[in-house]
């Protein structure tokens, strides 16, 4: 098959790859904004073949060019391409070639699905599997949070830096992702299946006790089933809004009826919270955790991070040297400087935790950093 599409003009490779995305998307059931004709100009023939090649064997059916004409023509694709015309008279039109030149055009539903897929990815080649994630928090970010994730990832895996690789990374990892609704009409559902009990009390806690009691729920699960994960609520909890932390509540009381009290609740968050540095585990942030949310904290706590983290670094390998990062932090982005602290918890793991860099913070800084200062 490959060969014989190498034959193909441009305008027949892009017609055959639409058809291929219109079965596909029919195939699934999929209604959606957008798609590969939003960039299509901008593949090479042998991306186009790739795509094509991708589809057909995802559906052996339209592995002939007989079977593609059929399609294209029961969708009625009849894509003409855009090449650049060799005439001086006019203007040549430009195509986006990178990612970041037109993902701000994307409608949110791909935007979140890239989003997903992207974390999938990700977690795959670390072979770390999580509960949670992304997806338990994505409906309460702008498109443009979800767009900086995004090109977060894609800059760590350029071979994700196109849409056909995000879209193909969303069929491998099956992501069909339902807003979740923030309504107090869904809330009032769950608690009329829940009946009595905790739901009288949600309404009037305070972020924090909602906080607290969502962080004790999710611990007392997990003991109660005997799990040891990695990760889970308090890598993301700051970014939910109350509404989703009393939806989570809810849920754990629903599968849980012994929760359905009060008091209960009370005597988990001393048992599982109460004691810990923070009044509530909302900031610590473990293993996995602290590039979900470096790049929402503020710039001073960014830049006090990064300055304790250069000081850690240099204690650890026993090195002295006039001068460093504070010479300069000034110039630096936020973006750039949490780089710089991801890059130093990568060295050393135990500072992949906010609790732990404010810890160093206190050890190493006589003073909190304020930018501008000498």
């Amino acid at each position: 098959m490959h060969d014989v599409l190498r034959g193909e003009s441009r305008e027949n490779l892009i017609n055959y790859a639409l058809t291929c995305e219109a079965y596909d998307r029919q195939q699934q059931s999929l209604h959606l904004l957008g798609g590969l004709d939003d960039y299509v100009n901008s593949l090479s023939n042998e991306e186009l073949i790739a795509y094509v090649l991708v589809k057909a064997q995802a559906y052996p059916e339209l592995n002939s060019l007989k079977a593609l004409e059929e399609q294209k023509a029961k969708f009625g694709i009849a894509f003409t391409s855009h090449e650049p015309s060799t005439s001086t008279s006019a203007p040549v039109e430009s195509v986006p070639f990178l990612l970041e030149d037109y993902i701000y055009t994307k409608p949110r539903e791909t935007l979140i699905s890239w989003a997903l897929a992207a974390q999938a990815f990700d977690r795959e080649g670390r072979g770390v599997h999580l509960d949670g994630g992304l997806e338990d928090y994505v409906d309460s970010l702008t498109n443009e949070q979800i767009i900086s994730k995004i090109l977060e990832y894609t800059k760590k895996y350029p071979a994700l830096d196109n849409a056909y690789a995000l879209d193909t990374m969303v069929l491998k990892f099956k992501i069909n992702h339902t807003p979740r609704t923030e309504t107090l009409g869904f809330l009032e559902t769950m608690l009329n299946l829940i009946g009595g009990g905790i739901h009288d009390y949600l309404n009037t806690l305070p972020r924090e006790s909602l906080m607290n009691w969502a962080l004790a729920a999710e611990q007392y699960v997990r003991d109660k089933q005997n799990l040891h994960l990695m990760g889970g609520l308090h890598d993301y909890i700051n970014s939910l809004t109350n509404a989703e932390i009393a939806e989570k509540i809810l849920n754990w009381v629903k599968e849980n009826p012994e929760l359905n009290n009060a008091a209960t609740f009370e005597k988990l968050v001393k048992k599982y919270i109460t004691g810990q540095p923070e009044t509530f585990l909302a900031e610590e942030h473990i293993m996995g955790g602290l590039h979900d949310y470096i790049f929402t904290e503020p710039r001073e706590k960014l830049i006090s991070w990064a300055l304790a983290a250069e000081k850690y670094d240099r204690a650890q390998s026993n090195v002295r040297r006039m001068g460093g990062l504070h010479d300069y932090i000034d110039s630096l982005t936020n973006e750039q400087i949490a780089n710089k602290i991801l890059a130093y918890a990568e060295k050393y793991p135990e500072l992949n935790s906010s609790t732990k860099l404010d810890k160093i913070v206190q050890q190493y800084l006589t003073r909190v950093y304020n930018a501008g200062s000498q």
